[in-house]
């Protein structure tokens, strides 16, 4: 009796206890501990096979190496050309069937992408590249070819399109691309499968991914050429991208306020060129009394991003209506605001701060300057007259003796100054500012000597990098580019010679990036042209390697190929 008594409990236990179980088997985690997955899924097998012809079925499928979410999976599966229809998607374990109810096109290529948007299920690992599969409905495959690299700190998951030219205007704003590829981790990408004709391709961060290009959404990056595909030439490589974004809306002036009685802080809608704008640009209306007041300074000082000092000297009346506009602002791409105000309420609250100095910079690290053009720029927290500068500032020896120098102001708050007079190598100089010369808005003063000591560099401490540029156009001289991988500000820049060659005697060792561009409007800058208007970037390509340049061990033999 005890006996049977315990079997029924047991199986009541076991009964209760089910749910649990099957809930467990049903909810399987990863296990614990062990390495983290890092390695990235891949398509290992596909149907129909790659280069099939004569293709009749409304299907394909993709077989993963590892268990992928679903979803990103349908995200990334691009068809071009596009079908029309809707696709249907049928899992079996890594398995994926993808058919669809539209009729594929007759004697046509067709080039199925998948994206590197596909994920893995256990630590969400990117496919490293983007996968293309190519079968045709006729007798052959249509054998064109585009590649290229997207040179981005991050560009994964960048949309290439391809566009058929035409008669019709083109305007990827409106109109879907014919061919479609995505970037991987390395920047890389290939579109495959494209029939003859002239095409213009595009880079695009796709936000939205409804593969339209969206102005002041998506990132772009513009071709320097169209491309032409045909029997006789269906490869086109290095046709290579940067990305910009295109801004087409003006600044606005969001707001103005009083930080006491001489300084008013205003903010605009983004990044506008300070270098175009001064304090004549604004003024100060009184509407009660119908005064207008000049602003003398205007300077960045320590206001956040977007953010300007502008200061008055008048007296405000706090009772009064008062507001500030600005006239004829820019952007940092070019975009005009003619006119903008913003209320002010104004304060009473006195300056009694003098102008202090916030920071120095020279070309190189712990104040230390070049020999043969060296500079120091000096950033104040307040505005002062320009025309105490040049007699505030004096540049000595360490035997006293004065040096020549030139003054230039970046704003009414900070300065250069450019050493003329010789200096010799590694040698100690000072630079002594009499603040009390430095008067701000409210007639504040530090009466004291300020001496910032600095060095001048070692030849011994330079090094060179030297090489050629290769490039069938005689007429074009490119523009050779050093840029220091680890300070991105230290870049350096030469035009070849008539021999397409390129010497750097003097820079900094360290691990250098080597580019060229075709420097079309000779303006020394790199252009990315643009999409609306269209407008070509300018044509540049990479040299393979980064270089170490150390210090006295000059790198010879850099060939950058434009091919």
């Amino acid at each position: 009796m005890a006996k049977t008594k315990s079997v029924k409990i047991l199986k009541f236990i076991f009964i209760l206890s089910l749910p649990i179980l099957i809930f467990k088997c049903a909810n399987q985690m990863s296990p614990g501990g062990g390495e983290i997955d890092k390695i990235p899924p891949e398509i290992i097998d596909v149907y129909p096979e790659f280069g099939t012809i004569n293709f009749q079925d409304n299907f394909f499928e993709l077989t993963f190496s590892e268990y992928v979410d679903k979803r990103s999976v349908q995200d990334a599966i691009f068809v071009s050309p596009a079908l029309e229809g809707e696709l249907k998607y049928d899992w079996s374990g890594k398995t994926l069937e993808i058919s669809f109810k539209d009729t594929l096109r007759s004697n046509t290529t067709y080039t199925v992408t998948i994206g590197t948007d596909v994920v893995d299920y256990n630590n969400r690992n990117r496919m490293a590249q983007a996968f293309n599969l190519i079968f045709s409905t006729g007798n052959e495959i249509d054998k064109g070819q585009i590649e290229g690299k997207i040179y981005d700190k991050d560009p994964a998951g960048v949309m290439v399109f391809a566009y058929r030219k035409s008669d019709s205007l083109f305007n990827p704003s409106k109109f879907k691309p014919d061919y479609i590829s995505q970037v991987g981790r390395n920047g890389f990408y290939k579109l495959m499968g494209m029939s003859d004709g002239e095409y213009r391709v595009l880079a695009v961060r796709d936000e939205y991914r409804d593969f339209i290009y969206n102005i002041e959404q998506d990132q772009f990056g513009a071709p320097y050429t169209d491309v032409t595909i045909n029997d006789t030439d269906s490869l086109f490589t290095d046709l290579n991208f940067f990305l910009a974004i295109e801004d087409t809306t003006p600044p606005h002036l969001v707001s103005a306020v009083m930080t006491d009685i001489n300084h008013i802080l205003v903010e605009f809608s983004e990044n506008i060129d300070s270098s175009l704008i001064s304090a004549d640009n604004f003024s100060v209306i009184d509407s009660t009394s119908g005064n207008i007041y000049k602003t003398n300074y205007f300077y960045k000082g320590q206001a956040k991003q977007n953010h300007f000092f502008v200061t008055v000297t008048d007296t405000l009346r706090e009772e009064n209506q008062v507001y500030i506009e600005c006239k004829n602002f820019t952007d940092k791409y070019s975009n005009a605001t003619m006119l903008e105000t913003a209320n002010l309420s104004v304060s009473t609250k006195p300056d009694t701060l003098p102008v202090k100095l916030l920071k120095t910079i020279s070309e190189y690290e712990n104040k230390v300057v070049d020999f043969e053009t060296p500079y120091i720029i000096f950033y104040f927290d307040d505005a002062f007259a320009r025309t105490g500068i040049t007699d505030a500032v004096k540049i000595v020896d360490s035997k006293e003796n004065q040096i020549a120098y030139r003054v230039t102001n970046l704003d009414d708050a900070s300065f250069r100054i450019d050493i003329s007079g010789r200096l010799k190598p590694k040698s100690d100089y000072t630079a002594e500012i009499q603040f009390g010369l430095l008067t701000d808005a409210a007639g504040n003063r530090l009466d004291s000597l300020y001496k910032i000591k600095f060095t001048t560099i070692n030849n011994l401490d330079f090094t060179g990098i030297s090489g050629r540029i290769f490039i069938q156009e005689d007429s074009v001289k490119p523009l050779v580019v050093m840029q220091n991988v680890d300070r991105k500000e230290k870049v350096y820049k030469q035009v070849v010679n008539k021999d397409a060659a390129f010497d750097f005697k003097k820079i900094m060792p360290g691990k250098y990036i080597v580019w060229s561009f075709i420097d079309e409007n000779r303006n020394n800058e790199y252009d990315r042209g643009s999409i609306n208007p269209y407008l070509p970037a300018e044509r540049f390509v990479f040299y393979p390697d980064t270089i170490n340049a150390r210090a006295r061990w000059p790198v010879g033999d850099v060939f950058v190929n434009f091919k």
